[in-house]
């Protein structure tokens, strides 16, 4: 069954997402061979602004391996971030890449901004 997504969304989803009916469409599957090694030097390499804002609001650890570990497995695995982990869109992080958020008052989340991610994505594959 084929998932209809806009553009953006897609690009989100392709970085963080290794089921087969999402990945061959974006970039001919390249992520599905990926490491943990290797998604974290894509991320600092290509996302570096979002890896130091995670660092920032999860102090000793490294961005590529939040947004592996919080980000990649749990959309690979449960559908979306992990617990306490969240996406929002830009104007709720008023256009920066991550921030504490508050969440339907369940509590203090880190959130990364899905607009932007997905924008630089696209970007990204295009230069690829």
């Amino acid at each position: 069954m084929c998932r209809c997504r806009t553009a953006p969304v897609e690009a989100g989803v392709c970085l963080f997402d290794n089921s087969d009916h999402v990945l061959p469409r974006c970039v001919g599957g390249w992520f599905r061979e990926a490491t943990r090694g290797k998604f974290e030097s894509f991320a600092g390499k290509h996302f570096p602004g979002l890896c130091t804002a995670l660092e920032s609001v999860c102090p000793g650890r490294k961005g590529g391996g939040i947004l592996y570990d919080e980000f990649r497995n749990g959309f690979a695995h449960l559908r979306g971030p992990k617990s306490k982990f969240a996406i929002a869109e830009d104007h709720e992080l008023s256009g920066d890449w991550a921030d504490m958020v508050e969440v339907n008052a369940v509590g203090q989340f880190v959130a990364i901004n899905i607009d932007r991610l997905a924008g630089e994505f696209l970007r990204v594959l295009g230069q690829l």
